[in-house]
């Protein structure tokens, strides 16, 4: 449990840190969700109940043999390492097909995730359109491609556990003429001997299965290492000391702790500062350094109080103009200034925290309309009441508990333009100078 812990939580520190351009958008959500739902689990369950097992097959093993052994002959010892040398290269010759076998298996069930994720998302859509059969057959398609690997996985499994018996059959019968032919006062203790001896050969058979067991699962940390190992995003200046900071034991809400400590008051400073002019001067920008650029030679100046609407056609750049000011973009040229100073090479986080920000979709967690709201918790509850009511939506949650009002994550009894006023007093309640819609109605 504590192993798994530790892994989600630096999985989900360098998630929340990774780029959005060069990893979000060239990693589905069902490789994601996969990695974090079923190689979790194999960690937190699967694994140490089979470490148990393991050294459970090798406490067992070594009881058998010593019994054999002080009922027959030390000689015997010979045969159970030739025998055991057989199996285990057989066992070493195995496991690089299972290895591929259990990867494939675990890739083909991205798919799976994807497709699902996808239909609840665009539900919607699927109900008033006529792609519903599509939908269903490629999910048909995938999840007979998931199937299908674990056919062969399983089968793979069998193969093995056949093939180690008929190697315990072709050595039991050797080993027992050995014994009568040595020494035929062994005739007294032969059938404990071949009673315990076939009881080893099970053994053998569980003792590999074990370790087939074990490897397979331990591709699950190889898994998870690839999440490990996503690089943070550029220009976020103390990403690697939280994360060193966590890994020597440091809890979320002491890292927490350790961050606002680090940016509240810069956050202050710099929004104190700030009168919120914005300038790009000869600005490029590209989702990678392969690709075109999708802005190009931007030459802007917005000033102080301005509102300024950007139009153009689907695709024309408008919400890469929006990423662009909240630093996206790993592959820029260019000089972006707010207030006169280069952002280029500033910490993200921090300039960040000086700009609200409403996306196309308005987005809430689980928790109370309170924390939704004024997720820093630093307004009081009257002024957030005022808020709500000149907006005239605090009819709605006045006697449904008010402020401690419970939001889900897919927003149930609120209508779209419900979700956005909350948006549109998330976005008050901080009172930032910089303030970007992208497209809220």
């Amino acid at each position: 449990y504590f192993i798994s812990k530790n892994i989600m939580t630096r999985i989900i520190f360098k998630l929340s840190h990774a780029s959005y351009i060069s990893f979000f958008n060239k990693n589905p959500i069902g490789k994601i969700l996969n990695k974090l739902s079923d190689d979790i689990e194999i960690i937190d369950r699967n694994i140490p109940g089979n470490i148990s097992f393991f050294f459970n097959m090798v406490g067992n093993m070594i009881v058998s043999i010593y019994i054999m052994i002080y009922h027959s002959s030390i000689i015997l010892v010979l045969f159970i390492g030739i025998y055991f040398y057989i199996v285990f290269n057989l066992q070493r010759y195995f496991v690089q097909a299972y290895k591929h076998f259990t990867n494939l298996n675990s890739i083909s069930k991205t798919p799976v995730f994807q497709i699902l994720t996808d239909s609840i998302n665009g539900s919607l859509e699927l109900r008033t359109s006529n792609n519903k059969n599509y939908v269903i057959k490629q999910m048909h398609q995938n999840v007979d491609l998931n199937m299908s690997s674990l056919i062969l996985l399983s089968g793979s499994g069998q193969w093995f556990r056949i093939q180690v018996t008929i190697l315990s059959l072709l050595f039991i019968i050797p080993c027992i003429l050995f014994l009568l032919i040595l020494n035929s006062d062994y005739k007294t203790s032969l059938p404990l001997v071949i009673s315990v001896l076939t009881t080893y050969m099970d053994r053998i058979i569980y003792f590999m299965n074990s370790i087939n067991a074990l490897e397979k699962y331990f591709v699950s940390f190889a898994r998870c290492e690839m999440l490990l190992n996503v690089p943070f995003e550029n220009n976020l200046f103390y990403a690697d000391k939280l994360y060193n900071k966590l890994k020597e034991g440091s809890s979320t809400s002491e890292l927490i702790k350790f961050e606002n400590k680090i940016y509240v008051d810069k956050r202050d400073n710099a929004q104190a500062n700030q009168q919120g002019n914005i300038v790009f001067t000869n600005f490029f920008a590209s989702y990678d350094s392969s690709d075109k650029y999708v802005l190009k030679n931007i030459n802007i100046e917005i000033l102080h109080g301005q509102k300024i609407g950007v139009i153009g056609r689907t695709g024309a750049g408008k919400s890469s103009l929006v990423s662009a000011l909240t630093l996206l973009f790993d592959n820029i040229e260019g000089q972006i200034f707010i207030n006169g100073e280069l952002i280029n090479d500033k910490d993200k986080k921090l300039i960040r925290k000086n700009i609200s920000y409403l996306s196309q979709d308005s987005y809430f967690f689980e928790g109370t309309l309170r924390e939704n709201i004024n997720p820093l918790g630093d307004i009081d509850d009257n002024s957030l009441i005022t808020l709500l009511k000149e907006a005239e939506i605090y009819k709605k949650f006045e006697n449904q508990k008010g402020l401690d009002y419970m939001l889900s994550g897919n927003k149930m009894n609120l209508s779209q333009g419900e979700m956005q006023i909350l948006c549109f007093i998330r976005i008050i309640s901080s009172a930032k100078n910089i303030v970007i819609l992208d497209e809220a109605t």
